[in-house]
């Protein structure tokens, strides 16, 4: 007997081709829906492959659809909320989301790359992996045997090109120390090894300005001071290969007749980035390196004006570039919440972030679905 055109199964309405393009350019959110349409539709989100090239092309994407913002909202306060980096350029009102986890006072946030943010336990000293997008946590690493330098100085996340891991880098220190001792000691944990590693010939002189190292090149990156005088700081880039687990300097620009008071370190458009501003002036200052390592390849990138009172005082920073728009503006972290400048118009704005204004700790992920599993 043959079967009615009534009993043959219905045909797609898009070839498969389609359906995956398509797919590629959807929120995790919606994927994590779609997997239960049909065998096939699990099959595709689900695989390695298409993971890969969705977090290939979230990233590249200049219009930031799958970038936000996690920031943990107060010291003392468990709340973790995240929201989007696009809403921020382009409406004049942008409402945060709570995020479904428990951010305690002694926790830290490492750093974050392709999706995943690394987070540390200051108390139990380990730490853990965990997708934003995907809501999945790692099981934590084993603690640190820390051996009585037990300052957690530098702290870093990123990616190892030449193992395929993700690492986790905590430089301790000795806090009864001074500064020509300095005695400090590297744990380095790749995820999947089971077990830190001590590095105790890496020497890492000075003291960060900020304690979260910026992963770039396959190197964690961290500005640090040396030296005593408060007039006229000593300032250098330590930089962590992350391959090769060893420690070198990158050189800073020519900051010509500027007295740097205060320097942290950023990346915009994948590169790093040193801000800062001299006593005196009114406008924060981004230097960037086009091509990492070279000291010529440093550019004096943008000059944003400070004359506001919110953004704080000149003997710190207190504001840093997230990222950038593919118009060329920038959100700044500030202490008062996030800051835009756009320079065809030299002014800062403030979006208007409802529910969540104090950020006490924040970070830019890109929406992925890679696995913290390893």
């Amino acid at each position: 007997m043959i079967a009615s055109e009534k009993d043959a199964p219905p045909q797609a309405l898009f070839p498969c081709d389609l359906i995956y393009e398509i797919l590629l350019r959807l929120p995790v959110r919606s994927l994590l829906r779609y997997r239960c349409v049909c065998k096939q539709w699990e099959s595709m989100i689900s695989d390695t492959h298409f993971a890969k090239l969705y977090l290939s092309m979230s990233t590249v994407d200049p219009t930031l659809t799958h970038h936000r913002l996690l920031v943990h909202t107060g010291y003392g306060n468990d709340e973790l909320a995240s929201c989007s980096a696009k809403s921020l350029f382009n409406n004049p009102l942008t409402l945060t989301e709570d995020v479904d986890f428990t951010m305690r006072s002694n926790y830290r946030i490492a750093g974050s790359c392709n999706g995943l943010v690394c987070l540390i336990d200051l108390s139990q000293n380990n730490a853990w992996l965990w997708n934003p997008s995907t809501r999945l946590l790692s099981r934590k690493t084993p603690s640190v045997d820390v051996h009585g330098v037990e300052f957690a100085l530098f702290r870093g996340f990123g990616y190892d090109h030449v193992s395929g891991k993700y690492k986790v880098v905590i430089v301790f220190t000795d806090p009864w120390c001074n500064e020509e001792e300095h005695r400090t000691e590297t744990k380095v944990y790749a995820f999947g090894d089971g077990s830190w590693k001590t590095k105790r010939n890496l020497k890492f002189p000075g003291y960060p300005s900020n304690e979260e190292g910026k992963f770039v090149c396959g190197n964690l990156n961290w500005v640090a001071k040396r030296g005593k005088s408060i007039k006229r700081p000593e300032w250098e880039i330590l930089s962590f290969d992350l391959g090769k687990d060893t420690i070198s300097n990158v050189l800073l620009p020519d900051f010509g007749d500027d007295n740097v008071l205060y320097l942290e370190q950023a990346v915009l458009k994948d590169c790093l980035c040193v801000c800062y501003n001299s006593y005196g002036k009114t406008h924060l200052v981004v230097w960037l390196m086009k091509e990492y390592g070279v000291k010529e390849s440093w550019i004096k990138f943008m000059a944003i004006p400070r004359a506001d009172h919110r953004i704080g005082s000149f003997r710190k920073t207190d504001i840093n570039p997230c990222c950038i728009s593919e118009k060329g503006a920038i959100l700044l972290y500030t202490d008062h919440g996030p800051a835009l400048y756009d320079p065809k118009v030299d002014r800062l704005e403030y979006p208007d972030v409802q529910r969540h204004r104090f950020w006490y700790e924040r970070c830019i992920y890109v929406e992925s679905l890679v696995s913290p599993y390893f």
